[in-house]
């Protein structure tokens, strides 16, 4: 096997000396070549984004392995990024260093994973994965090593035009954080000056003995005060999880009651555009061991978002199943969709589609979906935009159930 294995290293090789040199075609090379890591059934490049991992490049046909992202802390690949060392993983199944539900999803009961440097840091792993334990060894190692080797010359020359694509989307960052900034003091600054019109008013009125309007004031003041609160909750939240302390009591709980209570919530709002929940379940109840108010709240962030979008009238509907051992929420709308050039962005900070909102509807702040999905991996699930709807946008939850928790995170975290 290793004389197969140095014939493959020739040959990545010589097919990257043949290449127009682009990064992106490095990564795609190491990864669909076979005869490198023969016993592997699988190979993925994880560059670090924020504090997930995303695939640059994988040999892998899922679409629910190529659009994955790993935990930074939790994962193997996190690990090896922080100690800068080769890990090799002989089975999922009974190495607490790994991701033991992401490994369940994809298949994969071992791995070896090397970090890649560049400028001094390590920006990410190679990985090779097997469905099969205990396949990776000694020599593996060095192969791995040697190939992240041309994937650092090839970072070392970043052609001219990924330079300029990279500061283009350096950009692109600098124009959404000032954005988001003039959101947020936008979202701030309303409020408090509603505050501070209604509560003068509202005590006037009460002291004048006008209670109706005494009340109706203080109630415009209460919607105010909320809206701070949720703002300010989110970017708690946010810094939560960028320092891997997201707070979770995980108990027995049963799905429906969960989504009842966040539909019941949502009910005003709803029925202030004339929508209608369609809500379908199985008659047995689907259990869960999660945290009830980080489930509910990463809900609420999707059904929030179909309502925004919603047109006057229309349906949103959740249906609830079990499916191979999960418990799988489906939130359909039938609003615009998710554009095509937006979709990759869907799941990051401070990511908002602008111009398809209702009139007169809040366009949000753009971390929604970002917490959903960090809340949803902290309770050992997954969500994901389903590419294939076309009525317009439906959003996947998958939540393991009760007797199928891996029990990682039993106890209460911090």
């Amino acid at each position: 096997m290793q004389n197969d294995q140095l014939s493959g290293l020739l040959c990545i090789q010589q097919s990257v000396l043949a290449s127009s040199g682009l990064l992106q075609q490095t990564y795609d090379i190491i990864v669909e070549n076979h005869a490198v890591m023969p016993q592997a059934t699988g190979a993925a490049i994880e560059l670090i984004e924020g504090n997930m991992l995303r695939y640059a490049a994988v040999r892998d046909s899922r679409p629910e392995v190529k659009s994955m992202q790993l935990p930074l802390v939790g994962s193997l690949s996190g690990r090896a990024i922080l100690t800068g060392a080769t890990l090799i993983c002989n089975d999922s199944e009974t190495d607490d260093r790994v991701d033991l539900e992401a490994c369940r999803r994809v298949g994969l009961r071992s791995m070896i994973v090397t970090p890649i440097p560049y400028r001094g840091a390590n920006i990410g792993v190679l990985k090779f994965y097997s469905s099969e334990p205990g396949v990776f060894g000694d020599f593996d190692e060095l192969v791995t090593q040697l190939l992240v080797g041309i994937i650092a010359a090839g970072l070392s020359q970043i052609s001219e035009t990924e330079a300029l694509a990279m500061k283009g989307k350096l950009l692109e960052a600098v124009q959404l954080k000032q954005e988001f900034v003039s959101m947020v003091s936008h979202e701030l600054k309303s409020p408090i000056a509603a505050l501070l019109g209604a509560l003068p008013l509202a005590e006037d009125a009460l002291a004048s003995g006008e209670t109706a309007t005494g009340q109706r004031l203080l109630a415009i003041a209460m919607r105010n005060a909320e809206r701070m609160k949720r703002l300010v909750d989110d970017l708690m939240d946010v810094h939560a999880m960028d320092e891997g302390h997201l707070t979770l009591d995980l108990k027995s709980v049963e799905l429906s009651e969960i989504v009842s209570t966040v539909l019941a919530d949502l009910e005003p709002t709803a029925r202030s555009k004339q929508l209608r929940f369609a809500v379908t379940q199985p008659q047995e109840p689907i259990r869960l061991n999660t945290d009830p108010n980080r489930l509910s709240q990463a809900i609420v962030n999707i059904v929030a978002n179909a309502i925004r979008f919603s047109p006057i009238g229309g349906i949103i509907s959740i249906n609830m199943e079990l499916s191979a051992n999960q418990a799988v929420i489906r939130i359909d709308d039938q609003g615009p969709g998710i554009p095509e050039e937006f979709r990759d962005k869907l799941f990051t900070r401070f990511s908002r589609v602008a111009g398809d909102h209702a009139p007169g509807t809040p366009q949000g702040t753009g971390l929604g979906l970002f917490i959903s999905q960090n809340i949803l991996h902290e309770l050992s699930g997954g969500i994901q935009l389903d590419s294939q709807y076309k009525s317009g946008a439906r959003f996947i939850i998958r939540l393991p159930t009760e007797q199928h928790q891996t029990g990682r995170g039993s106890e209460r975290r911090g």
